[in-house]
């Protein structure tokens, strides 16, 4: 990749769109005068966990990713994006984020219900067990 496609090229739209999530998730803890440790309590993570999403810029994974509009109380989308309504909609299915990962998680469910029903129990083969083991 040439050095000018990495000022234009996918990343650094990552880069910048990483950068602007991280700003909101500092104006939302500016704005409810929450420390990095209140939050990384509010999560039930290591407060060096959240100073690295500061510091380094890593990114939370997916579990936190998820628990995070609901410990700030805000809308998922809009921490994400940036676009919407910043507070979280009082409605349980209000939120986007919370409701495209439920049903993702549904869709998964029922795949996996599919599969089962067509291929059975019988489908995978049963795991033998270790060597000199009991059977």
């Amino acid at each position: 990749m040439l050095p000018s496609e990495l000022s234009t090229g996918p990343a650094r739209r990552k880069a910048v769109e990483l950068s602007a999530f991280f700003e909101r998730l500092r104006q939302v803890l500016d704005d409810r005068e929450l420390s990095q440790a209140d939050l990384a309590r509010e999560l039930g993570v290591g407060v060096a966990t959240v100073s690295e999403w500061f510091t380094r810029g890593r990114v939370p994974n997916g579990d936190v990713m998820l628990r995070l509009p609901g410990a700030l109380r805000v809308n998922g989308h809009w921490l994400l994006t940036g676009e919407g309504p910043r507070e979280r909609e009082q409605a349980p299915d209000g939120d986007p984020y919370l409701r495209g990962a439920c049903d993702a998680i549904e869709r998964l469910r029922q795949a996996l219900d599919d599969a089962s029903r067509r291929f059975g129990a019988n489908a995978m083969p049963a795991a033998e067990p270790p060597a000199g083991g009991e059977p």
